[in-house]
Formats: structure tokens, sequence, C-alpha cells
């Protein structure tokens, strides 16, 4: 069985479903295996990450093509009022 630390490299290093298939097998049956329960949580965290940043990105593309979003004139006095 492959260690904590070689789990948490591997689900850190690439996506998940680009893995060869037995890569992905051992992930799994560490994560079956393993008592502490880090591998689970620290796979579920990377995933909410990349998930989110995803998300953002597909956003972020979304806002820059619709010109027409502007702040609000509070929110631009307050940016002004703060910088020196």
């Amino acid at each position: 069985m492959r260690s904590c630390k070689d789990i948490a490299e591997i689900i850190s290093g690439s996506d998940y479903k680009d893995l060869p298939f037995w890569t992905r097998v051992s992930v799994r049956m560490h994560g079956v295996m393993c008592r502490c329960h880090f591998c689970i949580d620290y796979s579920k965290q990377v995933r909410i990450l990349r998930e989110t940043a995803r998300r953002w990105a597909n956003r972020r593309d979304e806002i820059e093509e619709d010109s027409s979003i502007e702040l609000p004139a509070q929110t631009k006095a307050k940016i002004k009022d703060s910088l020196p």
C-alpha cells in the first residue's frame, strides 16, 4: 500500500481523471484502508478547490464579456476614499 505522503502528492499533482487506471485504483484502495483519514479529507479539499477555481474562471470570462457591469457609486466612492 502507498503511504499517505505518496497519495497526497498524487492527488495534488494532477487531475484525478487523468491518472492511469491502476494509480486511481491504488488511491481508492488507500482511502479504504487508511486509518488516519487524512487522505480522504485532503482529497475532498483538493477537489473543492479545483471546482471553485474552475467556476471562478468561467464566471470571470462571463464578467469580462459583459462590459455593462459597473460598480455602484457608493462602492466607487469607498475605493476612492481608501486610496492614498
